[in-house]
């Protein structure tokens, strides 16, 4: 994020064993950006001199999901205006588009639509986002029993994204919501060979 007087505001997201941990310098933050998958605020920053004096480091702690039972008929509510899930991984406005589609399906399809007839597309954004958010049990509990097992294959997934450049576009592209996450079906011998071999 540009600031004013030629400042940029930059934030890394790390996910699982990838979390940046003790990093307490601007030294040890930019060396955490160059071992990313894709390192481009490394590159982005690398003339840039320093104006903080320590990185603060943070974690989503819990991630909500939310019924809106009490909508007036006459009313629909989209996107994150109608925050049914936390943001995560910047699906927001992604959410809000698919949401418009199904409103404009019921619409055609009955003349009319109601909250229930779009809602449902927030459970996958909110399904990927327990997969991280629910290993923590002390902030969000254990969560559904379906999370558990995708803890495993999460794990794999983004260990492979970090050696292939190719398995992170299409982790990114399944939680931006532009690829079905079943892909990590179809791409698993990929993931398995670069959990592997590297």
């Amino acid at each position: 994020m540009r600031l004013d007087g030629n400042r940029v505001l930059a934030t890394i997201f790390g996910y699982q064993e990838g979390r940046p941990r003790d990093i307490d310098t601007a030294e040890k933050w930019m060396a955490f950006a160059r071992v990313a998958s894709k390192p481009d605020v490394a590159h982005f920053l690398e003339n840039a001199k320093p104006v903080w004096s320590k990185p603060r480091t943070f974690i989503y702690d819990k991630v909500s999901k939310r019924k809106f039972a009490f909508i007036p008929a006459n009313v629909i509510v989209l996107g994150d205006a109608a925050c049914s899930t936390d943001p995560a991984f910047a699906q927001g406005m992604t959410k809000a588009a698919i949401q418009a589609v199904q409103v404009r399906r019921a619409f055609e399809t009955k003349g009319h639509c109601v909250q229930a007839d779009f809602e449902w597309v927030a459970d996958m954004p909110h399904l990927i986002g327990c997969v991280e958010a629910f290993r923590f049990s002390k902030t969000t509990g254990f969560g559904p029993p379906l999370v558990k097992p995708l803890h495993k294959v999460f794990d794999l997934a983004f260990l492979a994204a970090s050696r292939d450049s190719v398995v992170y576009d299409q982790l990114m592209d399944a939680f931006h919501m532009r690829m079905h996450p079943f892909w990590l079906i179809t791409s698993f011998p990929r993931i398995l060979i670069r959990c592997a071999f590297g």
